[in-house]
């Protein structure tokens, strides 16, 4: 665990060296709005929800449709996005291709 923390905290440092190189306004926001995964076959989904104040909410709901909400803040560049749910901050690659978001193997559709 140390080392992925280590690992997250370098690739952390240079997204932001990087990042004060660009022109801020000159990445505009692709993931605002509300994206899903639904897995049918044992009947639960998650979705993010993004604002453009880069907060957000994740939600799971279970099987039985126990619902769970986890607000978080998140930040991103052309293939990183970081999410801080105010106990971790994880970062991870990411791919738009119209109205599907591609993380971690998982496709989440825009609703």
């Amino acid at each position: 665990m140390k080392n992925l923390k280590f690992y997250l905290f370098a690739i952390l440092m240079v997204i932001t060296v990087c990042s004060c190189e660009k022109d801020d306004d000159s990445l505009s926001n692709p993931f605002i709005g509300t994206w899903k995964y639904e897995n049918t076959s044992e009947n639960w989904y998650d979705q993010y929800t993004f604002q453009s104040n880069l907060e957000g909410t994740y939600r799971f709901v279970d099987e039985i449709g126990e619902v769970y909400d986890t607000p978080f803040s998140y930040e991103f560049t052309e293939s990183l996005i970081i999410i801080d749910d105010y106990e971790e901050k994880v970062g991870i690659s990411y791919e738009i291709d119209g109205n599907s978001l591609i993380i971690s193997n998982y496709i989440y559709y825009k609703q």
